[in-house]
């Protein structure tokens, strides 16, 4: 109750002060026809200082006036900084499932890299010499096949070094017989 009094009291001194702001220089005068009017009256504008105080000054009379609204803005600016950390609670539980999940995929090939090396050396041993002997398999038929392409070619060069060796022969053959017929 206090409060309430020393916040009415406030109020009333800056609306006291407000309405000192605004009043005239110089006295007014009445008329006879009952019209009130100010000759070469000033109108006192606030100052700078006035304007800037002022409006502050009355921000928490009005929160202390007017509770529920500020109870309202405070209800509401609690609401979004519960709803950010839900986001932000969301978000870390997301990265704790896809962390599980990775957990368990490594865990699960590391048991399968460990039951491989349970097994007898000689079964790894005999795994190792079968996978290597396929490798070998499959260069050794490369091989087979590179050597025949490369014999056909040999032998296609045989072939065309016999028909020129037959021709230089044949050819020889007929000079020798012009030479012949010559003498």
């Amino acid at each position: 109750m206090k409060l309430y009094k020393s916040c009415l009291l406030t109020a009333a001194l800056l609306l006291s002060s407000l309405e000192d702001a605004y009043t005239t220089d110089q006295p007014r005068e009445q008329k006879s026809d009952n019209v009130l009017t100010v000759q070469n009256s000033k109108v006192r504008f606030p100052t700078d200082e006035e304007r800037f105080v002022l409006p502050n000054i009355f921000s928490p009379i009005k929160a202390l006036v007017d509770p529920k609204q500020g109870l309202q803005k405070k209800v509401a600016s609690l609401q979004k900084a519960i709803e950010r950390k839900e986001k932000v609670v969301s978000s870390l539980n997301d990265q704790i499932t896809i962390n599980r999940i990775e957990r368990t995929r490594t865990i699960d090939i590391i048991n399968v890299y460990q039951l491989r090396m349970k097994k007898k050396p000689s079964a790894v041993a005999e795994e190792f010499i079968k996978q290597n002997l396929d490798k070998l398999e499959e260069k050794l038929s490369d091989i087979d096949e590179k050597l025949k392409s490369l014999k056909n070619q040999l032998d296609g060069h045989e072939e065309d070094i016999e028909y020129q060796t037959l021709e230089l022969g044949h050819l020889e053959k007929l000079k020798n017989q012009d030479l012949d017929l010559q003498k």
